[in-house]
């Protein structure tokens, strides 16, 4: 194991000294060069704008088509923290266009074609290919870079513990009062549960590292530590996604749809940004051995394609070690070892059901009616019927199958 762990170990090295586990190293851009200076007065317009009842297509119609050529070379000058707002500023707009109102019409639903104005189409896919991402709203951008801190210790760089739920908000929202909250909090919930992520990756790594040089009593600490991290990461979950929080009557109507796309492009139909990209259940994921038969297993690992191609880099490489840990640790009579692996096991299961059932309740909402509404959670769509609830409960319980599956037996 020790040669296969070498090319994890370089991936890994890249991967921290690009980001912070999957959050961004820097702290994300909140103000572009002033050629963009037009782009942000909008989309800070947007929330308002997509609550009137025209909708906010002829608004971004003319926005786009009195654009300066020059913001082509100065959108090829940015630095890659500032693409990244770039490409957050014009996700918001390609989705809002896509969609018009929030909520959404029935008529939109069923759209399968969309002309975008020939501006935001040539700009937003110059930015994509230069960051080499999809031409859609990605978790990434809309999540994981598009904070602010209100107490920074840094003008740039800032320190894990300051994500708190106090101290961060989202820099550009796309809903107008009274959602823009349930949306805030809604999003905020992944930049702190990836922050709560990023040493729980890192004792998996220091886990692997010790199984490649044998050291069972420092891969059983390791994964007791990540246990710890697990249950930190838990509770920011169960504390922000409630119904005091975020409402489930807003949610399959006001929040989710924004979040896909749906339509045709040159890469198919695209989903959006989605707690599938989260980097440390990604990395949970692989490290534990999940088999990925399930249609959401299958989709999980679809849905990287979604995500930065470092993080896409580190995660293949994970994937090529992680297998051999689990037979390293099945096959040593080290009870300690195999327990504390179980009980990670046992800890994600718990998760899994827990989210099964919450996100069944904002899945469904509070309305019996709209059959047109889309079967989702964030960027997965189901198909349209009445038994939205039901049929996300049905497969996120076969995801919890796979994960108890994982267990390796112990005396």
């Amino acid at each position: 194991m020790l040669i296969e762990f070498s090319a994890l170990e370089g991936a890994y090295r890249f991967h921290l000294s690009q980001e912070k586990g999957f959050l961004p190293r820097f702290r994300p851009v909140t103000a572009l060069p002033p050629a963009f200076e037009k782009l942000e007065l909008a989309v800070s317009e947007l929330p308002e704008r997509l609550a009137v009842q025209e909708g906010v297509r002829t608004w971004i119609d003319h926005l786009f088509r009195d654009i300066d050529p020059v913001i082509y070379a100065e959108a090829e000058k940015l630095s890659y923290p500032a693409s990244q707002t770039l490409m957050l500023i014009l996700s918001l707009f390609g989705h809002a266009y896509r969609w018009n109102t929030v909520p959404p019409r029935k008529i939109e639903y069923d759209r399968k074609t969309l002309i975008l104005p020939e501006h935001l189409d040539r700009l937003w896919s110059l930015v994509a290919a230069q960051i080499g991402q999809l031409r859609v709203a990605a978790f990434w951008n809309t999540n994981l870079c598009n904070w602010k801190l209100r107490n920074a210790s840094s003008p740039s760089d800032y320190a894990l513990d300051e994500l708190t739920t106090d101290n961060i908000e989202l820099i550009y929202n796309w809903l107008p009062r009274p959602y823009d909250h349930d949306a805030e909090v809604f999003m905020r919930t992944f930049i702190l549960v990836e922050g709560r992520g990023t040493p729980l990756i890192a004792e998996l790594i220091r886990c692997l590292h010790a199984l490649a040089r044998k050291n069972m009593a420092g891969a059983a600490l390791a994964l007791q530590s990540s246990c710890e991290h697990f249950q930190a990461l838990y509770r920011i979950y169960a504390q922000e996604i409630r119904v005091s929080c975020v409402r489930p009557e807003i949610w399959p109507t006001h929040i989710q749809p924004f979040l896909g796309w749906n339509v045709q492009t040159e890469q198919g139909v695209l989903g959006g940004p989605s707690g599938m990209n989260l980097g440390c259940f990604q990395v949970l994921n692989s490290f534990l051995g999940l088999r990925h038969e399930s249609p959401l297993g299958k989709e999980t690992l679809t849905y990287r394609r979604y995500m930065p191609p470092h993080h896409r880099a580190f995660l293949y490489e994970l994937d090529q070690v992680a297998p051999l840990a689990w037979k390293t640790i099945t096959a040593s009579n080290d009870q300690i070892l195999k327990n504390a692996f179980n009980n990670l096991i046992a800890l994600v299961t718990a998760w899994r059901r827990d989210h099964a059932e919450r996100g069944a309740l904002y899945v469904q909402g509070k309305q019996a009616q709209g059959d047109h509404l889309p079967q989702t959670s964030t960027g997965k769509t189901l198909g349209p019927s009445r038994d939205r609830a039901e049929n996300y409960r049905r497969q996120m319980y076969e995801r919890v199958r796979e994960t108890a599956e994982a267990k390796i037996h112990s005396d």
